[in-house]
């Protein structure tokens, strides 16, 4: 165990990196985005009184009372005593009795199967590149004969743990805990003992495997246990469900459910920021993930982060939603000033020190006692249940509204049909709402729709990212329509469908010629390979295709960007001296749906400018 709180000198008087007492890099040394701050609180729990407690509590835990030892705790671990206390209360010895296998065997079977695969991939990459060689100086005869090249190695041999795993094992021991001590050395000591407990774990759980947060909790156990105590430790908390099975699934099923029950209790207990967080799109999921996941390893203070895992490991997962309720209720007030999304993730992603002293966060955290936090979470619990079963409720009645519709849809269209339906059995459904018209009559009702179509398979559960910025988004886009950004929709059918339909498409677009004016003196002169085509082409053309009634006109397609262009496109085709043409476009461009883009308007005012004055 480290205990450095100043530099230390060498032979050579060469200045050293120092550390604090938890091991963290002091000084100059330390990361530019370390954000850990050093100034620990007074530690009661490290004077010789507090030391003696704990030394006669540990040589008799056995018959120690279950009340004495919670009262311990809350006034302390000394930080040299913390690993023994910690697999005392996680009974590391029994678990280490019942299992099926030895950690020494697993690990010799992790080293075998990871130097295995390097091996063959060695081998591999040599023998390809051999080939590479020989196929270069063959001559063209030998080049066309010779087999392909050897195909690269599978790295799904089926082995456990698989090779997945391990190269994301092998990824995170960079990232996790980086200026600590025991983890800052490139493939360190430190290094390699949280390889070595997370690859056993992976080969004994192929379900889980290893999930990114996992090295978190490992490292920290490391920090305080020898290694292989530090295994049997992680695999205590993996898979009791007091603890943390099920945090690290594919689906990260209870951490969805830890953030549901987050914002239930947020609600009981702090309303009107409960509220504030909804007003501005903000949910649980992009803030309490890494607090979850993590196990509260992101907290600036350490001495903090080591007085909530004494609660975790003593009172199970549990303490970290208790301790999450602390962290809101320690800075609502902080929180209810801030505004603005922007603001207010940043400052829950990295909480300020300040306010994550030890002293005042612990009797923050202790102000409300195990039962009375238990019958909290029971209510809150309660409430999520109803809003399910709500939500269960109102989506059944949408159903059963939709299947009566349908009824009235059927009978409407058999009514079209012929056959007279009397006007009580259309019921109330068509006073309503009426989702079927004349047009629509020939479209098989919804009911017909879900019977015929096979049960999708459920998509698969977005990962994290994806939910926080889908969610990050969200008041954006609401911003967005609030400001009159909305997307053009299709136009509506005009009433005289049947008489357009029963015209050509092109005749329909330019008009007929016995129907057109004469424009022979507005057609240029200058002969044109489509000029057969263009004799159609006139103002006239134009603005009967800007109107309603036209295809290009209640197609709703046309961007104003296009619109814009239309002048220059055509004007080799056009006179320029002819009176209708700047009306007509400008009655095509009004018939147009626009997008309220500034800059789209004055480019296309600016063209339409231009187009006038030629």
């Amino acid at each position: 165990l480290i205990n450095m709180t100043e530099p230390t000198v060498n032979e050579g008087n060469e200045k050293e990196a120092s550390f604090d007492k938890y091991g963290f890099l002091l000084g100059d040394g330390a990361e530019a985005n370390d954000f850990r701050d050093h100034e620990y609180s007074h530690a009661p729990e490290d004077s010789i009184a507090s030391r003696t407690h704990w030394t006669h509590i540990l040589g008799e835990w056995d018959t120690a009372s279950e009340s004495k030892i919670q009262e311990s705790v809350r006034n302390g671990i000394p930080h040299d005593m913390r690993g023994q206390a910690w697999a005392k209360i996680l009974n590391i010895n029994d678990m280490r009795d019942k299992a099926s296998f030895t950690y020494a065997e697993e690990l010799k079977a992790v080293v075998r199967v990871r130097d295995g695969r390097i091996a063959g991939a060695q081998a591999a990459d040599d023998e390809r590149i051999a080939w590479v060689k020989a196929y270069d100086s063959a001559t063209d005869t030998e080049k066309r004969t010779r087999p392909p090249p050897p195909p690269a190695v599978d790295a799904d041999d089926g082995q456990l743990p698989s090779a997945k795993a391990i190269k994301q094992i092998q990824l995170d021991l960079h990232r996790t805990f980086y200026s600590h001590k025991l983890l800052m050395e490139r493939d360190g000591d430190g290094q390699k003992m949280l390889f070595n407990i997370l690859a056993v774990y992976a080969r004994q759980n192929p379900a889980v495997g290893y999930c990114q947060g996992m090295s978190y909790v490992g490292a920290v156990l490391l920090m305080n246990m020898p290694e292989e105590d530090a295994f049997w430790a992680l695999y205590t908390l993996m898979e009791s469900p007091k603890y943390f099975a099920g945090y690290y699934s594919e689906n990260l099923a209870r951490i969805q459910h830890e953030a549901q029950l987050f914002n239930a209790l947020l609600a009981l207990e702090l309303p009107a920021l409960g509220e504030r967080l909804e007003e501005l799109g903000v949910h649980p999921l992009m803030f309490v993930t890494p607090w979850f996941m993590c196990a509260m390893t992101s907290l600036p203070r350490w001495d903090t982060v080591l007085a909530v895992w004494d609660q975790v490991v003593l009172n199970g997962a549990s303490a970290l939603l208790r301790a999450a309720i602390t962290i809101m209720r320690e800075c609502c007030d902080t929180l209810l000033a801030l505004d603005g999304l922007s603001a207010l993730l940043p400052f829950l992603q990295h909480l300020p020190p300040a306010q994550m002293q030890r002293p005042a966060f612990t009797k923050a955290l202790y102000a409300v006692d195990e039962e009375t936090f238990s019958q909290l979470v029971a209510k809150a619990e309660q409430n999520i249940k109803e809003s399910t079963n709500n939500d269960a409720r109102r989506s059944r009645k949408r159903t059963r509204r939709d299947d009566a519709d349908d009824a009235v849809a059927e009978q409407e269209n058999a009514s079209v049909g012929g056959k007279q339906t009397p006007p009580s059995a259309l019921g109330s459904a068509r006073q309503k709402r009426s989702r079927t018209t004349l047009g629509s009559a020939s479209q098989p009702p919804k009911s017909a729709l879900r019977q015929a179509q096979p049960a999708a398979p459920p998509p698969p559960t977005p990962s994290v990212f994806r939910r926080f910025m889908n969610n990050l988004a969200t008041p954006l886009r609401m911003r967005a329509r609030m400001d009159g950004a909305e997307t053009p929709r299709p136009r509506p059918p005009p009433a005289s469908t049947k008489s357009i339909l029963r015209k050509p498409f092109f005749e329909t677009i330019l008009g007929s010629p016995q129907q057109q004016p004469s424009n022979d003196d507005t057609i240029a002169t200058t002969p044109h390979p489509h000029k057969a085509r263009m004799q159609h082409l006139s103002p006239f053309a134009i603005t009967s295709a800007a109107d309603d009634s036209s295809p290009f006109g209640r197609s709703g397609i046309l961007s104003p960007s296009f619109v814009g262009r239309l002048p220059s496109i055509l004007s080799p085709y056009l006179a320029k001296d002819s009176p209708s043409t700047t009306t007509a476009f400008a009655s095509f461009k009004q018939q147009t749906p626009r997008r309220t883009s500034p800059m789209r308007r004055q480019k296309s005012n600016m063209e339409m400018t231009l187009f006038s004055a030629r």
